[in-house]
């Protein structure tokens, strides 16, 4: 197989002069068979995030916890087919420097198609004031000493002269009034970490609230269109206060805000109408003195607009075998039709190069989506059209992306806004970020069946019926090359027969392949009526242990049988299974006590011969779904576990809108009334957490949900809470955004309390725990009747406030307190 690229550029005849780029990616089928099978990785991007640069000196500081920024890349796999297991090793230099220090090395994760769904990442503490440092990142296959690829500083500006300096250091000209940062352009965001910001003499309480650590933005507009400013995105509780004037002292208020909602969401949103050329200062503080991250975002609509590109590079196509049956989503839903299907798979990279972003908001209010009962989410159906063209342009075969989820996955653009800002609740696509749909996901593929092998362009249109307003629409049409090649098998699966079976590594294991050219074995046992498509697994349990083994997301009716003996001719069925649940849940599960010691063979096969992706499951979690959840119990407590393995039910919901793919599930029934937190911090992966009132998957009511823990710094882990009805029994998912799999850890909370200890200087430590995003006030006295107000509301962050009453104050005397929850 040869594999070239090439990168066209088209002048289109419009005002803009803009250009129409399309990235080409060929494949030569050499005498209908591929010559090159072997799968390779790659890095294909890497970018920075959560870092900033207040003073403007060009050295950036972390403002994630710990004073660190993240350091992110999309791992791809080049002849893809299947899964391909990964790690990935980075390293760092001193700028002009050659020697390179080892920094980090990754996990091995799997690779199931072109493209990963999810971004890997390394959290990077930045070093003294203004180092700089070269990067680069090696990305191997498991198993292999050497690496694939390489990204580092000479081929990635993003990996080269990074220049850090701690957040202390990074000073913010924007604390003061009269050094307010001047924000330009119709649209934009700021984020400043306010730690060190002070209020300033004579400055008014923003909203209502004292605050205490407020920043200061100017900014005007030469036109009267509305604009509205938020703080989404943000870190902690805000307060957010529009104003015109020339002191601090003697401002008049034009708009301001405390909570968006209430106490179910406490960042802030401010609209007005601006005036012509009026200078309009604009101040973020913190609730009750809160400090952490700030964001700062400001659009006026309809002035700065998206513009939207399908980028080649990230297409990567290859061609997959696979059977459908008439009660899947896919074919209720119309991408297919029952029966043998041969499909043209890629991913797709969404672009916005525009000046503004592309702002899609909640899907249940946008008219452009529509409620998918079967998929549990809502679909945009007119996104995306595909088109695969013969050599003389006509139109051999059609598909069509469904959009579900449009979202910040990825910053392509160096001058891009560093935080992503959109996400399943709030979709778009910020300028100068990328969504990608990856290959393998529903829909993502046109059938050719009935196309004969050849030289072909797939044409992939975003966008088509201009229903989402651009900036420009000629450059939505992008064009990539490929050649279908012969149904052929000349090449078996290696483990297509008994005495090439695949050895089952250490628990949780999780493999994905494909069957279709597997073949059946002269004297292999039957399951449950016609098969031949069956490939071979063996495992040996070091110690005796009841085992589940499934085919949970495999795309096809499979069958699977677990067996003992030393060839195909003479086995003892151990345990067999072909529907989880009959003619319903096509995929299939067994249990059995296995015995420690004793080598089990596993055969999985397709019903009726049936063929797709394969995924074998040993060990999978045991609240995989919903039937079998795992009983939580308490006011407070925490949980771990792995959701390695796991699935999602057809029927089961969108956790955070987000299509996620294993989710586990837990009841907990509150044993009072009041707030409940709710987190996932501490997990290893990019988890989405919902919490539901119901008696089955299909009939749930949405209570809470979140993805990221923007309290956090927009950590990948969740964070929610809500208020509990006592007794009410609630229902717990956790599931890996995108798809992403690894340890998790489950903490709930419903106690408040106060610790106070006496301190050696006379003084008194005291400690209020209690429930993330509820406000408190802490009340002190001298007779258990009178109670004053010790300090100012706060918003509780991290489960705990000290607070320490000093010899000689006022409020020394107290001995007793009490902590009371507001509104």
């Amino acid at each position: 197989m040869q594999i070239f690229n090439c990168l066209l550029g088209n002048r289109v005849g419009s005002p803009k002069s803009a250009w129409v780029q399309s990235l080409c990616l060929g494949i030569l089928i050499l005498g209908g068979v591929s010559q090159a099978s072997a799968q390779y990785a790659a890095i294909s991007d890497a970018w920075w995030t959560y870092q900033q640069d207040c003073n403007g000196d060009g050295c950036k500081a972390g403002t994630l916890p710990g004073n660190q920024a993240r350091l992110n890349w999309a791992p791809v796999v080049t002849n893809c087919n299947g899964a391909l297991t990964v790690f990935e090793k980075v390293y760092y230099k001193s700028c002009g420097t050659s020697n390179w220090f080892p920094l980090y090395t990754n996990t091995p994760h799997s690779i199931s198609g072109c493209r990963s769904t999810g971004h890997q990442y390394l959290d990077v503490t930045m070093g003294a004031t203004c180092a700089c440092r070269d990067f680069k990142i090696e990305i191997y296959r498991d198993g292999e000493s050497i690496p694939d690829h390489i990204l580092l500083n000479t081929s990635d500006p993003d990996l080269s002269q990074h220049r850090e300096q701690l957040l202390v250091d990074d000073y913010c000209l924007s604390d003061f009034f009269a050094s307010c940062v001047s924000l330009s352009g119709h649209a934009g965001s700021e984020q400043d970490q306010t730690s060190n910001a002070t209020k300033e003499p004579g400055e008014p309480n923003h909203a209502g609230n004292a605050g205490g650590h407020s920043l200061w933005f100017c900014w005007s507009t030469t036109n009267n269109t509305v604009v509205t400013c938020d703080t989404l995105g943000s870190t902690v509780d805000t307060l957010l206060a529009v104003y015109t004037g020339n002191n601090v002292s003697n401002l008049v208020v034009v708009a301001s805000n405390d909570d968006i909602a209430g106490a179910t969401n406490r960042l802030s949103k401010v609209t007005f109408t601006p005036v012509p050329n009026t200078i309009y200062h604009i101040a973020v503080d913190g609730f009750g003195g809160a400090n952490g991250l700030m964001t700062l975002n400001w659009n006026q609509a309809t002035l700065a607009l998206p513009d939207l590109i399908s980028w080649g590079a990230a297409t990567s196509p290859t061609v997959i075998t696979r059977t459908f049956v008439s009660n899947e989503c896919e074919v209720i839903e119309g991408c297919a039709t029952p029966g043998l299907h041969r499909l043209l798979s890629w991913s797709t990279e969404t672009r916005n190069i525009g000046s503004g972003d592309l702002i899609i908001g909640d899907p249940a209010t946008n008219s452009l989506f529509r409620w998918a009962s079967c998929h549990q989410h809502y679909h945009f159906e007119q996104f995306m059209e595909y088109n695969l063209l013969d050599t003389n342009g006509n139109i051999a075969a059609t598909g069509h992306k469904v959009g579900f989820c449009l979202l910040d996955d990825h910053a392509w653009s160096p001058t891009a806004n560093p935080s992503s800002k959109y996400d399943c609740n709030n979709q778009g696509i910020q300028a100068g970020w990328a969504d990608v749909y990856s290959a393998g996901l529903p829909c993502q593929y046109i059938d050719i069946t009935t196309v004969p092998p050849g030289d072909y362009i797939l044409q992939m249109t975003v966008n088509p019926d201009k229903l989402i307003v651009e900036a420009n629409y000629e450059n939505n049409t992008s064009l990539v090359p490929v050649s279908i090649p012969p149904p052929s098998c000349a090449t078996l699966p290696p483990n297509d027969n008994f005495t090439n079976a695949k050895p089952v590594g250490p628990l949780p294991f999780t493999v994905t392949t494909f069957n279709s050219c597997a073949t059946e074995e002269t004297g292999e046992p039957l399951i449950n009526g016609p098969a031949g498509k069956s490939l071979w697994f063996n495992w040996t349990p070091a110690a005796s242990q009841t085992i589940v083994i499934n085919t949970k997301r495999s795309d096809f009716d499979t069958m699977l049988g677990v067996y003992t003996g030393s060839s195909v001719s003479n086995l003892t069925l151990v345990a067999t299974n072909d529907d989880v649940v009959d003619g319903i849940r096509l995929q299939s599960q067994v249990t059995f006590a296995a015995t420690g010691g004793v080598t089990y063979h596993i055969m999985v096969d397709g019903y009726g011969s049936a063929v797709g992706m394969v995924v074998l499951n040993v060990g999978p979690p045991v609240n995989d779904d919903f039937a079998d959840a795992i009983t939580l119990s308490g006011k407070a407590g925490a949980t771990n576990g792995y959701n390695i393995g796991a699935s999602k039910e057809e029927s089961e919901p969108s956790h955070a809108s987000d299509v996620g793919g294993h989710s586990l599930w837990f009841n907990w029934t509150a044993p009072a009334a009041g707030p409940v937190d709710l987190t996932t911090g501490g997990s290893d992966f990019d988890t989405t957490l919902g919490v539901y009132t119901g008696t089955t998957e299909t009939n749930l009511v949405t209570v809470a949900s979140n993805d990221d823990d923007i309290e956090s710094g927009g950590l990948v882990t969740s964070h929610l809470w809500f208020t509990a009805v006592s007794n009410t029994v609630y229902r717990i998912a956790i599931d890996g955004f995108g798809g992403s799999t690894g340890n998790y850890k489950l903490a709930w909370n419903m106690n408040s309390g106060l610790k106070i200890t006496n301190l050696s200087d006379g003084s008194v430590d005291i400690v209020l725990t209690g429930i993330d995003w509820q406000r408190y006030a802490l009340l002190g006295s001298t007779n258990f009747t009178t109670w004053n107000t010790n300090i100012n509301p706060i918003t509780m962050a991290g489960g705990a406030h000290h607070y320490t009453n000093y010899p000689g104050t006022n409020v020394s005397s107290q001995q007793f307190f009490k902590a009371v929850r507001l509104p």
